[in-house]
């Protein structure tokens, strides 16, 4: 039975570095080009690269491991999935962010190595401001009421993802001015860029025994 000491206080992340997927795949395919204009005749060149809308980006830890994170938005939904390795075990987490009228529902499911979740956080946006029937903006996200307990797992997992996404939900109340699918658009790109490695981090090390 897992067992977990954990309160509701700021999360304690890893270290890590991202590299953005996006950057990489540009400069091999700017190198590509290059390639291609110096040397016209090379026929070993197979294929070329091109543009993604899928947001690759990969996680180093100070420990040496490697994550690799996929993130996509469509509408008012959006996913990231991390995938790697941590302390020699393979490791998968879903994070999925969905706008549901005046409340952001962010879905969290650890599949490797053991499986935690689903757990859904609910976020209320405050300070609405409409234009019809669309959102355009909003001064404040707070916590739901409606959060219910779950398990010593699930207050693990609100411990280690609650804080780090409610921070990535104010960090993208801006992009509201484009409307709610900008702003699924941000906070799925956000979390991809290093809200679900740090995540990821503290779950292995705090959540999984």
């Amino acid at each position: 039975m897992s067992t977990c000491n954990c309160t509701p206080t700021e999360p304690e992340f890893t270290d890590f570095v991202t590299v953005p997927g996006t950057h990489v795949l540009k400069s091999a395919m700017l190198a590509e080009q290059a390639l291609r204009a110096l040397a016209p005749n090379a026929t070993a060149l197979v294929g070329t690269l091109s543009e993604s809308p899928i947001d690759l980006n990969f996680h180093i830890t100070k420990e040496g491991d490697v994550l690799a994170s996929t993130s996509v938005s469509n509408g008012l939904t959006g996913e990231t999935v991390l995938r790697g390795t941590l302390f020699g075990l393979p490791y998968e987490l879903l994070i999925k962010v969905k706008l549901v009228g005046k409340q952001v529902e962010v879905t969290l499911h650890l599949t490797k190595p053991i499986e935690v979740g689903p757990f859904t956080l609910k976020f209320d946006l405050g300070g609405v401001r409409m234009d019809g029937d669309r959102i355009i903006g909003a001064s404040s996200v707070v916590p739901s009421s409606d959060v219910q307990a779950l398990g010593l797992s699930f207050w693990c997992v609100l411990r280690c993802g609650g804080a780090a996404i409610l921070g990535t939900l104010v960090k993208c109340l801006p992009s509201l001015v484009g409307g709610p699918a900008a702003y699924v658009a941000c906070v799925t790109a956000s979390i991809g860029t290093g809200t679900a490695a740090a995540i990821a981090i503290c779950v292995a090390t705090k959540c999984v025994k």
